[in-house]
């Protein structure tokens, strides 16, 4: 019971010390009304129980009937509700539950909790562990997903060039995609979901792969037929570009119907998945590709060994009549 009373004395200390005000009011068998009970009379209200039918005394019945409700059958836990006095799932309620439980590793390191274990658990509090866990974890999943990415390219292609670009490339349309995402969400909403970038992160890379690698194999197929290094990038971006342009435009239009959605999850969720897939289909496999190939030169493909070069796209004029020769 001094374990109770002292961690809920120090719960309404963190709501008074909070920005926005808020208010706890606790209920359990320990703390009633903002005040605390104590356990001399848990006690006495435990043996009014068990000696009457009806305990004579209102106050007895109630905590009994409390005891009963909250505390398990061994008796080693109990529940304490803590009800605030805004949404549980405000900025300033989220913040007051982070400096509540940062209270309780204080009470528990200086011996106050007397080994016994305090969570503060429910309402906001399983969706900000859940974020949170999420967020913790985001880095890791982005590190072993381009990992897996640059492995895969390079056995494919047997380039250590070309897995480069490729992360790189789909690098650009993440920054590009979350970055909207922030402009179009962050500043005139004010949140985004945390469920926006996890949901559409793994999606957003394939899509992208799936774009790159059409295009990057359609190319080395010139290359290795003898074309030239820019004729090879001409000639397999004229193959491939019309079929990315209307799979690209499916999957936006497919993705765009869900903006209209009225769960910011959701909705975010589907734009920012409509969004790289236009800047996949339309700037990055269309011309930032195509100028980092152009770019990289003969070292596109290293260190894969190639045939020479024998075949050219390049125009040829002629000065007696000109005309532009093929």
């Amino acid at each position: 019971f001094d374990v109770m009373h002292n961690f809920i004395k120090h719960l309404e200390a963190e709501s008074d010390d909070s920005k926005g005000g808020i208010t706890v009011n606790c209920t359990g068998i320990a703390w009633s009304k903002n005040t605390a009970i104590s356990h001399t009379t848990y006690a006495a209200a435990e043996a009014c129980s068990a000696t009457f039918n009806t305990c004579p005394i209102e106050s007895f019945r109630e905590l009994v009937k409390l005891d009963s409700a909250s505390t398990s059958n061994d008796g080693l836990s109990t529940l304490i509700t803590c009800i605030l006095s805004e949404s549980s799932f405000s900025d300033d309620a989220v913040d007051w539950l982070v400096r509540s439980r940062q209270q309780i590793e204080s009470l528990g390191r200086s011996g106050q909790l007397q080994n016994f274990t305090v969570n503060v658990d429910g309402g906001a509090s399983i969706e900000y562990d859940a974020s949170h866990a999420v967020s913790t974890s985001l880095g890791m999943m982005g590190t072993i997903t381009f990992l897996c990415v640059f492995l895969l390219i390079w056995i494919a292609f047997q380039s250590i060039v070309t897995p480069i670009r490729s992360v790189f490339s789909i690098c650009m349309t993440l920054f590009s995609v979350y970055g909207l995402v922030v402009i179009v969400y962050q500043q005139n909403e004010g949140s985004v979901s945390w469920l926006t970038v996890p949901m559409s992160f793994s999606i957003i890379v394939g899509l992208g792969l799936d774009y790159d690698v059409f295009l990057i194999n359609r190319v080395l197929e010139y290359r290795i037929c003898g074309y030239d290094h820019e004729s090879s990038i001409v000639a397999g971006l004229y193959q491939t570009g019309s079929i990315i342009t209307a799979a690209g435009v499916i999957m936006a239009v497919s993705f765009g119907g869900l903006i209209f959605s009225e769960s910011p999850a959701v909705y975010q969720w589907a734009f920012s998945l409509t969004m790289a897939v236009l800047l996949d289909t339309f700037v990055m496999r269309t011309c930032v590709v195509p100028i980092l190939l152009a770019k990289t030169g003969k070292y596109s493909w290293y260190p894969r060994a190639l045939p020479p070069e024998i075949v050219s796209l390049e125009p040829e004029r002629n000065d007696d009549d000109d005309h532009v020769l093929l």
